[in-house]
């Protein structure tokens, strides 16, 4: 394709991988407690590599739509399975800094795909990343054993037992007592969560600890999307090209890809140190300054002569991401699985990812549409006081899950 593309183009480009996030979210969700946690991942990999070799093929604009639809699939259904599965496997004392690494992960392939797309054509990209999902796949069949939680939920206490040994890496007689002592917790809370009645139910999603959960669960997808970093690491070129930045967009674009690694390391090693809520604080209020200042910048660069200082919408930005990535981007896909019964924790999570895929949707779609209409300013300023009201909210509504196992993280009293 050589022709270039239109704004509404771009904006559909944009919001096809929140169509494919939702469907993704949903049949995930659906399928995550029939099939299994790894059967779940594995199949994820199916539309990742649709997805590159659609990229390849590509000749018109329909075929992109369809790649950002697949991707839109894959990462709707890692983000539900994910979160869960590393949940589950994960001891108390360091289930925090796993659960961002899966954003660590996630924000490596961003970067990279940043730097490789400053130096190779999209086909190029297509034919060097096209095999990575199939050499995934391959090596998590092998390697990965299922959660405990889910061979307990399947009446296999025998491999629910090896598995949490795997997990725990406990090869000798010295460790088994407090694996065993663990397993029988594991087992109890699952036991008590499902009741008399394991099959999920309304009232299920009704009593009041689920409700919370959900509550807080929604607000924090709704303060992700709307705090505007997702939407500016999709448009990140453009937006550094209306920013009367002096540095080019393709470099901006991967200093700010750098800038979320560096991020979600932070939050890696301080999530289990500061605990959840005070992270989600300090990325609320660190992206309300950044984009403060961003705006700030683009309304006096029409006032004043700015040229000495055309650093500043890049530094703002990357400030953006960057203490987005210690929290809000990463920490709320820690929190609120933790916060969800065991019981609903695959349909609540499905649930809380729905609101995010759509919520982004709407984001990804009107987000050039918006910045046409009240410019990159409007933007910025928009977002920092959405950043400020989810700081209040954070603030008022979660509770700290840092150190408390699932079941206990879960209770109205944790």
């Amino acid at each position: 394709m050589t022709r270039p593309i239109t704004i509404d183009e771009q904006s559909w480009i944009g919001a096809w991988v929140c169509v494919g996030g939702i469907l993704g979210n949903i049949f995930f969700g659906l399928v995550i407690d029939r099939i299994g946690r790894k059967w779940s991942i594995l199949l994820a990999t199916l539309p990742n590599t649709g997805l590159w070799i659609t990229s390849i093929l590509a000749t018109e604009i329909h075929h992109f739509y369809i790649a950002r639809f697949l991707g839109g699939l894959t990462g709707g259904g890692i983000f539900v399975c994910f979160p869960i599965f590393v949940a589950e496997i994960s001891s108390n004392n360091i289930r925090g800094r796993l659960g961002s690494m899966f954003i660590l992960s996630l924000n490596t392939g961003i970067m990279v795909g940043y730097a490789l797309s400053s130096v190779f054509d999209y086909k190029t990209v297509g034919f060097i990343a096209v095999g990575l999902p199939v050499a995934s796949a391959i090596l998590s069949f092998f390697i990965l054993s299922e959660t405990p939680q889910q061979f307990i939920r399947n009446k296999n206490e025998e491999e629910a037992k090896k598995s949490l040994r795997f997990y725990r890496n406990c090869r000798g007689v010295t460790c088994s007592k407090d694996v065993d002592a663990e397993f029988e917790a594991i087992k109890k809370g699952i036991i008590e969560a499902q009741g008399k009645n394991e099959k999920i139910t309304l009232s299920d999603f009704t009593e009041k600890r689920a409700m919370k959960a959900l509550f807080v669960g929604f607000g924090l997808m709704t303060l992700n999307q709307f705090s505007g970093g997702y939407t500016f690491i999709n448009y990140a070129a453009s937006i550094f090209e209306l920013s009367y930045s002096d540095i080019d967009a393709n470099l901006s674009t991967v200093i700010m890809g750098g800038v979320q690694i560096v991020g979600t390391l932070s939050s890696l090693v301080l999530v289990d140190i500061l605990g959840r809520k005070m992270l989600l604080i300090i990325s609320a209020s660190g992206m309300c300054a950044g984009m403060f200042c961003g705006g700030l910048y683009q309304y006096l660069y029409h006032i004043y002569d700015l040229t000495n200082v055309t650093w500043i919408p890049t530094v703002a930005i990357s400030g953006v991401i960057l203490f987005g990535s210690i929290g809000i981007f990463s920490a709320t896909f820690v929190v609120f699985v933790e916060l969800l019964p065991s019981k609903i924790r695959s349909a609540g999570s499905m649930m809380c990812l729905v609101v995010l895929s759509s919520l982004g949707f709407i984001m990804l779609r009107y987000f050039p549409v918006v910045l046409a209409l009240i410019g990159l300013q409007g933007v910025l300023f928009w977002c920092s006081g959405f950043c400020l009201a989810g700081m209040f909210f954070i603030l008022i509504f979660v509770k700290e899950t840092k150190g408390k196992s699932l079941d206990k993280a879960s209770s109205d009293d944790a």
